[in-house]
């Protein structure tokens, strides 16, 4: 850390076409664009999540971002409404407030300190801001882009953290020549991966980047909670790690009420981004049936189900399986994250144990 601060200090006496490598934080995190230079001259610099959103690499959805001149505090707002119900929280995590309330204060809370340079001691939720001039941050580890843009552009680090993630640095070279909405669609990036991070095993910034385009192209995440049936099985592993939904889906093309699929909230502790019909189903007369035949132990039906492609527009590229097997009289269901942006805990089964709710 003193080898940082000794760094930041160092550079701020250097010409303003000097650059320094700022090295030691590699937690990843940060905000990245695409800069595009005339030799030594930028020509442009544009957040990568909305460079990724115009190159169409969701090809589910046209995110095609809706630029505005409104100041970024007002764009951050709007933002926030889009995104703040992409996941679930419990009344525990959330101290009994409802879950999008406490998201959306969460995300007000580092955005702001982004906004104002707000340098609220370590230790609090909102990460001390250190806007640098003079300096080129490392690339962090954590982007596994798809795509990069072919030069003469190429991919920088705007923002970057110490290995506590306590500390945001901050290439203002760089940001300062971001338009009003790249730089509220930057500040939404770190303040929604601060959050993800601290409520889900987070590998990586793709699904933050897919979920700050959707947002910024004026889409809301359509919330998991409202969108399935208040009458459905709830599957939860003993570590609390992974929780599905079984419930009945609506059959647009033949009108059969009973089919039933998942939807899951959380699997091997990554989070699901908003609310991804199913795709693969079981028929059941009912709800009650399906847990009878299929999931309780006194069942002696075979039960598989996957999903892939999710639909959500952060988990499109998912895969989840739901699997269960009797043995010795004993029924064990099973959720397998298959695959996931990043590879996080790819592979990671966990048992689940399953009870009717209304």
């Amino acid at each position: 850390m003193r080898v940082l601060i000794y760094l930041s200090l160092l550079t701020s006496s250097l010409p303003a076409l000097a650059f320094t490598f700022l090295h030691g934080t590699n937690s990843g995190g940060g905000g990245l664009v695409v800069v595009c230079r005339n030799g030594n001259q930028i020509e442009s610099v544009e957040l990568l999540d909305l460079w990724e959103a115009k190159k169409h690499l969701n090809p589910y959805l046209d995110l095609t971002p809706v630029y505005s001149q409104a100041p970024s505090e007002e764009q951050i707002k709007l933002g926030i409404e889009r995104i703040k119900r992409s996941f679930l929280l419990t009344t525990v995590e959330t101290h009994g407030r409802a879950s999008d309330v406490y998201i959306s204060g969460l995300l007000q809370s580092v955005s702001d300190a982004f906004v104002y340079k707000n340098n609220i001691r370590p230790g609090f939720f909102s990460p001390v801001i250190n806007p640098l001039r003079g300096v080129q941050l490392n690339l962090s580890r954590d982007a596994f882009e798809i795509a990069i843009p072919a030069p003469p552009c190429a991919i920088e680090q705007a923002v970057t953290f110490d290995d506590a993630g306590e500390i945001a640095y901050l290439n203002m070279d760089l940001i300062d020549l971001l338009g009003p909405t790249d730089q509220a669609a930057l500040i939404l990036h770190e303040a929604f991966y601060k959050v993800l991070r601290s409520y889900s095993d987070e590998g990586s910034s793709i699904r933050v980047r897919r979920a700050v385009g959707y947002a910024m192209s004026g889409r809301e995440f359509r919330p998991i909670e409202n969108s399935i049936p208040r009458e459905r099985i709830e599957c939860l592993s003993a570590s609390g790690r992974t929780k599905i939904y079984i419930h009945s889906v609506e059959d647009q093309l033949h009108d059969r009420p009973e089919l039933f699929g998942f939807t899951a909230e959380m699997v091997s502790g990554v989070r699901m981004l908003g609310y991804s019909r199913p795709s693969e189903f079981v028929n059941a007369s009912s709800l009650h049936d399906f847990y009878t035949s299929w999931l309780s132990p006194e069942g002696n039906r075979p039960f598989a189900l996957h999903e892939r492609p999710w639909h959500s527009p952060a988990d499109y590229d998912m895969n989840v399986s739901l699997e269960s097997s009797t043995t010795q009289g004993h029924r064990q269901v099973y959720v397998t994250l298959k695959t996931s942006p990043g590879k996080t805990h790819e592979g990671t089964k966990e048992e689940v144990f399953c009870k009717v709710k209304n």
